[in-house]
């Protein structure tokens, strides 16, 4: 059995001077990865910053991928993306507009994350981290996306039909597909530029996580089995979404990781 290999996700500071003390630290605490955060602000603003954090991150011996953190929207910060192509928005199938998340049919937004895996591969990048992709859906499925203008149009070229104001079996494809083709495309652009992928799904958005780790361009698959104040066993809830989900990922051959919080731990 290999080693166990343990990772950080590192937020936010962009001094490089404390960045170095911080991967020594994370390497005193047995640890060999790091996530880094690269956002919609780092293109703008800290480019060079970013590779010298890449660069010293790799020079103390830890293992580095890249996040995009918020590119897209929720997880991360707010991207600014949208203000570029304002007919990319997600909208639910009541037709009201999400203010943060971006249509993964948008060929605009396509375009952008060439742009992002471009310059992450300038600065030294690897591995590049997928956080959580994900459609908006309620937890009844009364509520889902994306029901844009452009995927109307895409539902109806493929099905012969106007697309449903409620989840059905043809619905759910098309959301499996959006997701799965939109990443299709960008594991196989990053490939070619050298990177390796690895992805990180919701629990719940096994649906589609499954298509996600049969890419031939994605290395890793990864899930975070995050408990709530409601959860009463954490531990074993925990160890048993983890275990479902290794044993799933097994079965595809697919290498795979876990998230854990570190936070919100009850007394004791």
């Amino acid at each position: 059995m290999k080693p166990l290999k343990l990772g950080v996700a590192y937020h936010g500071n962009r001094m490089l001077r404390q960045v170095k003390d911080d991967m020594l630290d994370i390497i005193n605490h047995n640890m060999n990865l790091v996530v880094h955060m690269f956002t919609h602000n780092d293109m703008e603003r800290h480019k060079s910053v970013m590779k010298d954090i890449i660069s010293a991150t790799k020079d103390a011996g830890l293992e580095c991928w890249i996040d995009n953190w918020g590119l897209g929207g929720p997880p991360g910060d707010i991207s600014h993306v949208l203000q570029f192509y304002r007919d990319s928005h997600q909208v639910n199938n009541k037709g009201e507009i999400d203010p943060l998340r971006i249509c993964f049919n948008s060929p605009g937004y396509f375009e952008f994350i060439k742009t992002w895996i471009d310059m992450v591969a300038e600065a030294g990048g690897e591995t590049l981290f997928w956080d959580e992709p994900h459609l908006r859906i309620s937890e009844d499925g009364s509520e889902f996306a994306c029901c844009c203008p452009r995927c109307k149009k895409l539902f109806e070229e493929k099905y012969n039909k106007p697309m449903p104001s409620i989840i059905t079996p043809e619905v759910e494809q098309f959301r499996r597909d959006t997701v799965t083709n939109f990443f299709a495309k960008v594991t196989k652009y990053a490939r070619e530029a050298n990177l390796r992928n690895t992805v990180c799904t919701h629990l719940e958005s096994w649906w589609f996580a499954k298509n996600l780790a049969a890419l031939d361009t994605v290395d890793e698959i990864g899930t975070d089995p995050y408990w709530t104040e409601k959860t009463e066993d954490v531990y074993g809830y925990v160890y048993d979404k983890t275990k479902e989900f290794i044993d799933s990922a097994n079965e595809l051959n697919c290498p795979n990781h876990i998230w854990v919080k570190g936070y919100s731990f009850k007394n004791g």
